[in-house]
């Protein structure tokens, strides 16, 4: 692709963005796969500037430019390269959505390279939005990344590979069996940090002795019956208690930590033990969460929780 052909690209994608009356412009960009970091860093730099260029030109309207950034495990071993190329471009944030992630399962390690890529953005102080990560964005909140989007009707992971790929014969058969495509329906649990099917979350909501610990002060859980919150709308608003809602501090120690955030005590005794035990096999428990306080105290340089 060349610099004419980068600008037409760029161009196209900022006018079909105002057309739909968006308040920014997101300009389009190709993954950095880790086949040819140098090359896909090189392609997103031109598409990029093409899309500066077009910014507040002809029939476009100026508005607020974020570029959008895909790091694979390459680019995150090594952000400085792709910082380095949106820093003398006149751009107003960054849109970080990793190829790969999947928050609840990942490693420790591989989410404290995700988290140093975001904070090398951060500390470049290019205005940065976190994309799909789901309850993680509590982590990267008390890191001081402040923007980001759940993705909690889907599993608070994202893999662009699979969205991209072909559903195959099975795959169809199985959503005619349903009904058609598209998210199952899923609900958010604040006191786990992440989300179950509806299906699998209707027997805890159902529970007398267990709805007091799972629901939240919101209206979704307040002023509504919870035997029917699985059946509203796939989104965060429609959840147990949206990620908002319980942020972590922005230093935590061993003590604090323990006492703010309740899901590394709590969460393993309904789980494990009680109604919990038996009214689903699906019942998350707090794993995830010990593991994203152990990321958090290293990334802090406190001792481990």
């Amino acid at each position: 692709m060349n610099a004419a052909h980068s600008n037409e690209l760029a161009r196209g994608a900022l006018a079909f963005a105002q057309d739909r009356g968006t308040d920014a412009y997101l300009a389009p960009g190709v993954p950095l796969l880790d086949t040819n970091l140098t090359a896909w860093t090189a392609l997103n730099r031109l598409i990029l500037a093409g899309a500066c260029a077009a910014n507040g030109t002809g029939e476009i309207e100026r508005k607020p430019l974020l570029a959008y950034v895909a790091p694979g495990a390459a680019a995150m071993a090594n952000p400085q390269p792709i910082v380095a190329s949106l820093l003398d471009l006149p751009i107003d944030g960054v849109y970080v959505q990793p190829t790969r992630l999947d928050p609840v399962r990942d490693s420790l390690e591989k989410l404290a390279r995700f988290v140093q890529f975001c904070a090398a953005v951060r500390d470049a102080e290019l205005p940065i939005i976190v994309g799909r990560v789901g309850a993680f964005g509590l982590v990267l909140q008390a890191l001081g990344i402040t923007a980001f989007d759940s993705g909690l009707g889907h599993a608070e992971a994202h893999d662009l590979a699979d969205l991209n790929r072909s559903l195959t014969e099975k795959q169809l058969a199985k959503q005619a069996e349903k009904g058609g495509g598209g998210t199952a329906n899923r609900v958010y649990l604040t006191m786990f940090k992440t989300t179950m099917m509806a299906e699998h979350a209707r027997p805890l909501l159902a529970s007398s002795e267990l709805r007091a610990e799972l629901t939240c002060s919101y209206g979704c859980c307040r002023f509504r019956a919870l035997e029917d919150l699985p059946d509203r709308a796939r989104t965060t608003t429609s959840s147990s208690g949206a990620p908002r809602s319980t942020p972590w501090p922005r230093s935590i120690s061993p003590r604090c930590g323990s006492r703010t955030w309740r899901p590394s005590c709590d969460a393993p005794a309904i789980s494990r033990s009680g109604p919990g035990a038996w009214l689903t096999p699906h019942c998350p428990t707090s794993s995830h969460t010990d593991r994203w306080l152990r990321l958090l105290a290293r990334e802090q340089h406190a001792a481990p929780v």
